[in-house]
């Protein structure tokens, strides 16, 4: 398996701000279709299952990147279309 060379490394804020901004952005504009549709703890409960699911795949990418050297996700992608 060739190993990935990183172009740069992010900060640890720069990162935390890309997660929080994806999942605020998508987030923010489900919650009132959410909630109009179904009841409180329907909700409540989408909103738990997607919080978990949000932390499964965030904690695979950091791996992916992690086994890679700390590359960025979008180059651990186009060694694997390469091959």
């Amino acid at each position: 398996m060739e190993i990935i060379k990183s172009d740069g490394k992010l900060t640890f804020f720069e990162a935390t701000s890309i997660i929080v901004g994806h999942g605020v952005g998508a987030g923010i504009l489900s919650v009132p279709y959410l909630t109009s549709r179904n009841s409180i703890y329907d909700f409540i409960w989408i909103v738990i299952l997607a919080f978990i699911m949000n932390c499964l795949l965030h904690l695979m990418i950091a791996e992916l990147s992690y086994n890679n050297g700390g590359s960025h996700f979008v180059k651990c992608l186009e060694n694997i279309f390469k091959s």
